[in-house]
């Protein structure tokens, strides 16, 4: 089973994608946006890259984000962070693929995404 790294930190601020990885940061973030209408919210600017640091922010809407976290992590190898840990229900999800991250494996976290929101709550 692979493992996709979606919980990268980049170097600092000066560590702007390009090329390659920029593609790959905004096809990550077109493919979140499809699921809106299943019930993800995808906050943050419309540019991925307007942020600190380059990554597209979640929220599983009414659902405990810290559980949607692990469940990515143990049912399907996809490691993400939590934006605030401290809150209830984990704050919202940060994607920020590693360097090594492919287009398949963006596909994958759509797909791991879009089958736990199918779930009933």
């Amino acid at each position: 089973m692979r493992t996709v790294v979606m919980n990268h930190r980049p170097a600092g601020p000066d560590e702007v994608p390009e090329g390659r990885r920029a593609r790959l940061l905004r096809h990550l973030l077109g493919r979140m946006l499809e699921l809106e209408e299943d019930g993800l919210r995808v906050l943050g600017p419309s540019d991925p890259f307007a942020l600190r640091a380059p990554l597209v922010a979640v929220d599983f809407t009414g659902r405990d984000n810290r559980e949607m976290a692990r469940r990515l992590d143990q049912e399907y190898h996809i490691m993400v962070d939590c934006t605030d840990p401290a809150n209830p229900h984990g704050g919202l999800l940060r994607l920020c693929p590693a360097p090594g991250v492919t287009f398949e494996d963006v596909d994958y976290v759509q797909g791991a995404v879009y089958r736990l929101l199918l779930e009933p709550r």
